[in-house]
């Protein structure tokens, strides 16, 4: 069975994803509508972006669900490792940028919010997200992520 890798981009004129500006309802009646006018059947774990190094592992406790098929981080974290086809990982990043690291042999996909503080720490010795992903990410080599040639 071949792994598809879909990207969806949503913006303005899809609603507001920003879940700080509005009420729990709110976002989930904006989610509700993206996942019917797109399809989407599988769940969704939207990231709590808090400038943070913190990467987590769908599926392990930290989550909380806000109905089925719908679920984020109880605490900030601005990246998440899926490993396994069936669902989305998604950020409400604003101007951001965001890196994505999948693993097609493996199934495994991970998703970073790359912002300013994120990756320039306050602490020099403090590991950024970027570096955070790599050693999370289950038998990824630096020097993979580096060199585009392999």
């Amino acid at each position: 069975m071949k792994t598809v890798l879909r990207r969806l981009i949503l913006g303005c004129s899809e609603g507001d994803f920003r879940p700080q500006s509005q009420s729990r309802e709110d976002l989930l009646t904006t989610i509700r509508r993206v996942r019917k006018t797109y399809k989407l059947p599988y769940w969704i774990c939207l990231l709590k972006p808090g400038f943070t190094n913190r990467v987590v592992q769908v599926g392990d406790p930290v989550f909380e669900s806000w109905e089925p098929g719908f679920f984020r981080p109880r605490d900030p974290a601005d990246g998440a490792v899926q490993i396994g086809p069936g669902g989305a990982l998604a950020i409400a990043n604003g101007d951001c940028p965001c890196v994505t690291i999948y693993d097609e042999s493996e199934g495994i996909l991970q998703h970073l919010h790359a912002g300013y503080r994120c990756l320039i720490r306050k602490d020099p010795n403090e590991p950024n997200i970027i570096e955070v992903g790599i050693r999370e990410f289950p038998r990824l080599r630096a020097e993979d992520c580096m060199d585009p040639s392999r």
